[in-house]
């Protein structure tokens, strides 16, 4: 197998339990995927723990700062179901940091059978590409001018376009530095064009590294962009239209670190010419394609292709797809596929795909698709399929995405098994009457997978393969497999009012589906650390937190990047305080396992492409870890034990008590009320007491006192009103008929 090009991190001597037996973690090195410009992405290669009990929590902050930030407990990989050479592992990362920053990481391994152990890395975040640090400005206002300067170009070259047509097409074979690229750029983005006259290859062929393509627009050709070297690095396409091409951007194996952003590309296929109308003739007719590691695609506007944004190397690492819009995808609106882990397809706009997320497959993972809002979809929401080739998929994480599709909520038709993923906090919402009667249809066979929280309307059959067809969302979450905190939704979901299409063959050109404040999905979901903040008392299902902004997608306006970032909004729900920082203000906490915080923590030093040095095999006193208790009555349901490790929230340092803080900052429309419930047999169902109280005395406003009524449902627990005069609302019980399952 090929050896992955990463950075390795070399530790410092560890204080560490030896291993007693093969289900005590071992330590083996501590790996950094190549940066990208707001993320880092890590592993920590393992041995033993045969008994997959050990966890290892994650905690960053920016060089020079006192505060910590919670960031998302790694996930434990299972390579055994990978047709890839992936070491075991435990791997995540850290999202949302800022550009050209140093961080430090710090670690903790625990596990029950004698390990615990933390350990510090730094890395850095890479830079925003600007121009050279001594630009030599070359003009340019013609195709003579601009082949010379281009066959002449050297490092720190800014080759500026005059506005005019410039036909032919052009190869650009010099690399520049990262210090000093070469750039080439056009007057304005309109007025100066590169016109490949029809010809069947490339307009622009890039064989160098370091080679800035910006603010022009090219079209007319097979393909508007390729660059052409196994193994180029540091290479940028930045506010280029691309037009009436075949292709869009394409790349070769092993490339490294591009930033292909605030693009508009328009490709030759129209909506609602899908996958399913011809056998996939057009699946290949590709918008933007990246190849090896560190790649950052993000803010580009992409109309018209059979994949608009997708990884082409098995082996993957670390990229990152974020804030682009995608308006038609004849298959894939964005594809993962072939990755190993650490690739993010996160707060994209996807509308009218026929499968919009596709994990085919993924070789360990994890890779993630986080806060995509997906609108129109007709046929599977995340492809979680195998390749003939290459094995099933194992490692997809799906959290807080918005879904709405006019044939089923929730789709996933394959017979090939799908490992090891979950899909936590994502609000599923379909037309009235779905297809078939099926409000979800999982034909796929599931191995380790975690399905819970999510939020779903309307209610129909729940079917699973192999775990069961449930004829309503109630007896799906009576039998005790999945969503057992998951909610079903009223009809009141969207704030604009929107539903779901009845076909999917008109054109979505814009939607809003930020959330009613009186939506169930509000204040639903899980708490998972280090995947964004919530404004309530817990967060809302779905990309968008209701309060909040929502992201911007697409091209951003001209000097607008990631170095001015979005400001956050809402708590992360963990803590942003390290040792020592008593009296200063702390962030709320989610009730979590407790966990003991170890004596010592040691530094250690990055060197890209280094040899590992392990740890010294240095004897500590084992340390108690505490088990995961229920919390008190009356307060939020506690997860369920699978989920434990999934939305541990703070760090080792925290105590092992756990309560329930309602959030001090005021939420318009939104009462501060909690309820505790009880429940009493009566005919026909059960019957519910709840008795109300401000939640805090930062919340004084009165509350209803008690109410009494009966349902049908389970009994239950609710911690807040929905309204200012009534307790949590009942979940729903409707069925409907059972049709013959698809095969």
């Amino acid at each position: 197998m090929r050896t992955l090009p990463l950075f390795t991190i070399t530790t410092l001597t560890l204080t560490a339990a030896p291993a007693l037996a093969a289900e005590n973690l071992t330590i083996v090195e501590t790996v950094i995927d190549r940066p990208t410009v707001v993320t880092l992405g890590v592993q920590v290669l393992i041995g033993d723990d045969d008994d997959r009990d050990a966890a290892i929590e994650l905690r960053y902050r920016a060089m020079g700062e006192a505060a910590w930030q919670v960031g998302a407990p790694l996930y434990r990989v299972r390579p055994e179901v990978v047709n890839l050479q992936v070491p075991q592992q435990f791997a995540g990362s850290v999202f949302d940091l800022r550009p050209d920053t140093t961080y430090e990481l710090e670690l903790h391994a625990v596990d029950p059978d004698g390990l615990d152990e933390t350990w510090t890395v730094t890395a850095t975040t890479r830079p925003v590409p600007g121009d050279p640090a001594a630009p030599k400005v070359i003009p340019v206002s013609d195709a003579g001018e601009l082949g010379d300067a281009l066959g002449a170009a050297q490092p720190g070259d800014v080759i500026e376009l005059a506005d005019g047509t410039y036909g032919g097409t052009w190869s650009i074979e010099s690399s520049g530095t990262a210090d000093d690229p070469i750039v080439v750029r056009g007057a304005s983005t309109g007025g100066t064009i590169l016109d490949g006259e029809g010809a069947g290859g490339n307009v622009v062929e890039v064989y160098g590294s370091h080679v800035h393509i910006e603010r022009l627009t090219i079209r007319s050709a097979n393909r508007a962009i390729r660059f052409q070297t196994a193994g180029a690095e540091g290479n940028v396409v930045r506010r280029v239209h691309i037009e009436d091409v075949n292709l869009g951007i394409g790349a070769r194996e092993d490339q490294l670190d591009f930033y292909i952003c605030d693009n508009t590309l328009v490709g030759p296929l129209a909506w609602p010419n899908v996958y399913s109308d011809d056998g996939g003739v057009n699946a290949n007719v590709d918008g933007i394609v990246v190849q090896g590691f560190g790649h950052v695609v993000c803010h580009n506007e992409m109309v018209g292709w059979g994949d608009a944004i997708k990884t082409a190397q098995d082996g993957a690492r670390a990229i990152d797809i974020y804030g682009n819009i995608t308006r038609s995808a004849y298959d894939n609106a964005i594809e993962l596929d072939g990755s190993t882990g650490n690739t993010r397809a996160m707060r994209n706009l996807l509308l009218n795909s026929y499968s919009p997320l596709s994990f085919q497959p993924i070789f360990g993972g994890p890779a993630y698709a986080l806060r995509n809002v997906v609108v129109n979809v007709k046929d599977e929401q995340t492809k979680l399929h195998a390749n003939s080739d290459t094995g099933e998929t194992v490692g997809a994480v799906i959290l807080h995405n918005t879904f709405v599709s006019p044939s089923r909520a929730n789709q996933v038709q394959t017979t090939d098994t799908a490992h090891d993923f979950r899909l936590l906090n994502n609000l599923y919402v379909t037309r009235a009457e779905p297809e078939g009667g099926q409000t979800v249809l999982f034909s796929a066979p599931s191995a380790h997978a975690e399905i819970d929280y999510n939020g779903y309307w309307p209610d129909g059959q729940f079917e699973f393969e192999g775990v069961g067809d449930y004829p309503d969302f109630a007896a799906m979450q009576a039998a005790g497999v999945f969503e057992a905190h998951g909610t079903l939704l009223g009809d009141d979901i969207f704030a604009s009012g929107y539903v779901a299409p009845a076909s999917y063959m008109p054109v979505v050109e814009e939607v809003d589906v930020s959330l009613s404040q009186s939506s169930l999905a509000v204040d639903a979901g899980a708490p998972l650390t280090g995947f964004g903040g919530f404004l309530g008392a817990a967060p809302d299902l779905g990309a968008l937190e209701a309060g909040c902004a929502a992201p911007h997608y697409g091209p951003r306006p001209e000097n607008v990047d990631e170095t001015a970032p979005a400001p956050a909004c809402g708590d992360s729900g963990g803590e942003n305080v390290g040792r020592g920082d008593v009296g200063r203000r702390r962030r709320r906490r989610v009730p979590t396992p407790a966990a003991v915080r170890p004596a010592t923590v040691r530094r250690a030093v990055a060197i890209p492409q280094a040899a590992p040095i392990r740890r010294a095999a240095t004897r500590a006193r084992p340390r108690p870890r505490p088990p995961v208790t229920a919390r008190p009555a009356g307060t939020r349901r506690a997860p369920r034990p699978a989920m434990a490790r999934a939305i541990r929230a703070r760090p080792p340092v925290r105590t092992a008590r756990a309560r329930v803080v309602a959030a001090a900052r005021p939420r318009a429309r939104r009462r501060r009320c909690c309820w505790s419930c009880s429940h009493s047999p009566v005919a026909g169902g059960d019957e519910r007491t709840c008795m109300s109280s401000p939640c805090s005395v930062s919340s004084p406003a009165p509350c209803p006192r008690r109410t009494t009524r009966s349902s049908t449902v389970r009994s239950s627990t609710s911690r807040c009103s929905r309204s200012p005069s009534a307790p949590p609302p009942a979940r729903a019980t409707a069925g409907s008929p059972s049709p013959t399952p698809r095969s």
